[in-house]
């Protein structure tokens, strides 16, 4: 980003962030203050999160405790479905060019 757009986003940026450092407080183990197994759905939520905040100029709440809701979780199945099915376009063969 460039620094005058850094100036627009960063307080929206901020929350987005302190969101996301109560989020891992609340999920790590007191006692070995270790993450989760199922951290990365928690950093794709503040990624899609921080996206949405800078797209869209809106906050979705995936990070909030009440974050967990189906649509989210559908969002995030249809979002890792699209990345894996156009990883297979662009780095499989095509078959469009011996048709």
């Amino acid at each position: 980003m460039q620094p005058k757009n850094v100036r627009l986003y960063y307080k929206k940026m901020s929350q987005v962030n302190q969101e996301f450092v109560q989020r891992i407080k609340a999920l790590r183990d007191i006692d070995t203050q270790k993450a989760p197994d199922d951290f990365l759905n928690v950093i794709n939520r503040w990624t899609l999160e921080s996206v949405s905040v800078v797209a869209l100029d809106k906050q979705l709440g995936l990070l909030k405790e009440s974050g967990d809701n189906d649509q989210a979780v559908l969002l995030f199945k249809y979002l890792d479905d699209f990345f894996e099915l156009t990883a297979d376009l662009e780095m499989k063969p095509s078959i469009w060019r011996y048709v």
